[in-house]
């Protein structure tokens, strides 16, 4: 485990060291000039503005890749933009353009980065603490249109010269004074920065570290301190940092930095603290199982074993069982200690041995029930099938013998469709016992399809048929066979002298209702013996029968 952070240590070490050798390489020319009064060549005062331009990007993909919310890393990374915006149009203006009307407007545009670079700390500061998804109130709306006002009064400055203006020749930038303007964005920008640090301090997170609090006013007392040399003219700041637009940008970000670094801004680094003193047994590897972190209570597992783990979780002898799970660039391993379960583990499957030849019988016992059962389900059904079809069963039996000893063709062939007829019954009306058994059928589409069978048997016989079914109607499988019984009991009843029929299923407030028309001489008065409450009425040779649903008839 020591190992593990001393290798942490020096990867910190080493970043720090990088930073430290390439600011030391932009500030040589400097520090040869005031020390030893040797110029260097021209070169180096080329190479800082571009070193300083590579640390704000790597900081801001540093920052992108270590702050958690959303909101905060969103605007460090926008500083670190206007940071480089800075730098850049700063060494544009003092080394590539010589037009004094160019030279003023690129003047005008350090404002753009000095003051959006203080609202977005303040904003940065407003969001600390905050769950990811925090979006600012509206009321920060203002903080941004102050300072974009601020911002275009200082772009529009030759038209009003209320930030700065030119005693001498107009438009000239060889003697200027500063105007109400300018002291407006200095009192801005100095209030934001205040309210900033004050309302970072105030949400600090640390409260048994009360002297990190203090890191980010490091890099601040270094601005204040500069500010005062920078205004007495001292003479090792104007050889060595007499730029300024560089000093605050460097500060900058040593003031986000430090914030991040003593906890203020909430950050995801630190995994190897955290898993040392984690109290699960974890590691972190690289792809080639090289463990990076560990933590105090894991138990050391040799590559191999981590390699098989990744695959199905690993069972150690000391019952300790290693899980993994892949993540970027490596993998993580976690550590349980299951000897406890393996023991009750064990002393289930003993018992579970006993009790099987137990639930062997059990569940032999279970099958031949099971079996007994459907037995006498199918024979019950079997019985109710005959005791609603025995009529026409012995019906189809009567005309069966008839037809085998008539002669004459046309009675042979009236017979058969008879035959078909009552057949198309007992088939459908024998589907209907066995579908009361089943889940999910339509009883609509099954009393439809039942009288579609019927009907297309009577055409055969020559009756004109017709059926209308209200998909709308609520009946269910006993309305459907009470239905169908009694559209078989008027065909029975008038088969002799049948010349049409047209059937109905109505919806109705109450449930549903089934209504015939039939065409026939036949009398059709006995119906009310078999159905009591079927309505029957006769107007010539036509008659009129309905019956309700068993719903709606309980209803009523």
């Amino acid at each position: 485990m020591n190992m593990l952070k001393t290798k942490g240590s020096i990867s910190k070490k080493k970043i720090l060291a990088a930073v430290l050798l390439l600011l030391t390489i932009a500030y040589i020319p400097s520090s040869l000039l005031w020390v030893f009064k040797f110029r260097s060549p021209e070169f180096f005062f080329y190479l800082r503005p571009l070193i300083h331009i590579f640390l704000a990007v790597c900081w801001g993909i540093s920052v992108r890749i270590r702050i958690v919310q959303v909101q905060v890393q969103k605007f460090m990374i926008f500083v670190s933009g206007l940071i480089v915006f800075w730098i850049l149009i700063k060494e544009i203006k003092h080394k590539f353009v010589e037009d004094p009307d160019i030279t003023r407007d690129l003047w005008y545009a350090f404002y753009i980065p000095m003051v959006l670079i203080v609202t977005f700390f303040l904003i940065i500061a407003l969001s600390l603490g905050k769950p990811e998804n925090y979006r600012l109130p509206k009321w920060t709306n203002v903080l941004i249109f102050i300072s974009v006002a601020l911002i275009i009064l200082v772009l529009t400055n030759d038209l009003h010269e209320k930030v700065f203006s030119f005693p001498g020749e107009p438009g000239s930038g060889a003697y200027y004074e500063y105007e109400i303007g300018y002291w407006m964005i200095l009192a801005w920008a100095g209030l934001l920065v205040f309210s900033a640090i004050s309302i970072i301090v105030l949400k600090c997170r640390l409260p048994y570290s009360k002297g990190v609090i203090w890191l980010p006013f490091i890099p601040i007392s270094f601005a204040v301190i500069y500010v005062v040399l920078y205004i007495n003219d001292w003479h090792a700041v104007d050889l060595i940092a007499k730029d300024m637009t560089t000093v605050f940008c460097v500060l900058t970000i040593a003031v986000l930095e430090s914030c991040i670094q003593s906890g203020l801004i909430q950050n995801n680094t630190n995994y190897r603290e955290l898993m040392t003193a984690s109290s699960i047994g974890a590691q972190i590897t690289d792809e080639k199982f090289n463990v990076k972190y560990s933590a105090d209570n894991a138990i050391e597992v040799d590559s191999s074993t981590l390699e098989a783990a990744t695959e199905t979780p690993v069972l150690l002898e000391e019952g300790i069982r290693i899980s993994a799970f892949p993540i970027e660039n490596g993998y993580v391993f976690w550590q349980e200690d299951v000897s406890a379960l393996s023991t009750t583990l064990t002393e289930l499957y003993n018992a579970g041995e006993e009790l099987k030849d137990y639930g062997v019988i059990l569940q032999e016992e279970t099958y031949q029930k099971a079996r007994q059962k459907k037995l006498e389900e199918r024979k019950r059904l079997f019985e109710t099938m005959q005791q609603k079809t025995a009529s026409q069963v012995k019906t189809l039996i009567n005309l069966a013998e008839k037809l085998e000893v008539a002669e004459d063709e046309n009675v042979a062939k009236e017979i058969s469709a008879k035959m078909a007829i009552i057949g198309a019954y007992l088939k459908r009306r024998s589907n209907l016992v066995f579908l009361t058994e089943l889940q999910d059928v339509d009883p609509i589409m099954e009393l439809e399809l039942s009288l579609r069978e019927s009907t297309t048997s009577l055409k055969f016989y020559g009756v004109n048929c017709a059926y209308s079914v209200d998909e709308k109607a609520e009946i269910n499988l006993a309305d459907v066979a009470l239905f169908y019984d009694f559209f078989e009991e008027i065909v029975e009843l008038s088969l002799e002298n049948l010349l049409g029929i047209t059937a109905y299923l109505n919806s109705t407030a109450s449930g549903s209702s089934f209504s015939l028309v039939v065409n026939t001489s036949s009398d059709l008065n006995p119906l009310k013996s078999r159905f009591p409450d079927a309505f029957v009425s006769r107007e010539d040779e036509v008659w009129y029968c309905s019956l309700n649903g068993k719903e709606e008839a309980e209803n009523d």
